[in-house]
């Protein structure tokens, strides 16, 4: 009897620290991943210093892939940090529909100029129609992207190729959370 219990225990605890993780807290990897995605921004375009240094708060999507067929769809997953530490977790859907055909992945990150612009976010109604663009990041370009209604959005390129003549738009969402036991 003493061994079923302790077999029920070792499948059942790693089942709840599971669980726990995603509820309460994230996993570190996650927030490692999005720490090495602001780093390789930074490191294509010094000018982003300036807006991780004043932006109220940031959310960054290490990996979004986009593919497309006429109809297009992307989706990333992502951390939210608040004053340089993480505060939550975000995802972003994108939907559009014209002339584009193709597969690519990019990274993209969200400056809130202020705390109205994050509780935009925070709110759960937050999203992007046609005409908000991102800037791409790319070898020289210029990082001078003013706020649009208090937010900046800055891509990065990991890859594929897309023709796209589109319209849509971005959709995100926000889940608050705290880090886990031994993090904070």
């Amino acid at each position: 009897m003493k061994t079923v219990a302790i077999l029920v225990l070792l499948i059942i605890a790693p089942i709840v620290a599971i669980a726990q993780t995603s509820m309460g807290g994230w996993d570190p990897n996650e927030v490692q991943k999005a720490t090495a995605a602001a780093d390789l921004f930074k490191a294509d375009q010094p000018k982003l210093e300036a807006y991780f240094e004043s932006a109220y708060a940031w959310a960054i999507y290490p990996s979004v892939t986009k593919v497309a067929w006429i109809v297009g769809g992307a989706h990333g997953s992502g951390m939210v940090f608040l004053t340089g530490e993480p505060v939550g977790r975000t995802a972003l859907t994108q939907g559009s529909i014209g002339f584009q055909f193709g597969g690519e992945a990019f990274a993209e990150i969200l400056f809130f100029q202020n705390q109205e612009a994050f509780d935009r976010f925070t709110g759960g109604n937050f999203e992007f129609g046609a005409k908000v663009s991102a800037t791409l990041i790319t070898e020289g370009a210029s990082a001078d992207l003013a706020y649009e209604r208090g937010v900046a959005v800055f891509t990065r390129s990991k890859g594929g190729l897309i023709v796209d003549a589109s319209l849509g738009g971005q959709k995100f969402s926000y889940q608050a959370g705290s880090a886990p036991a031994g993090e904070e």
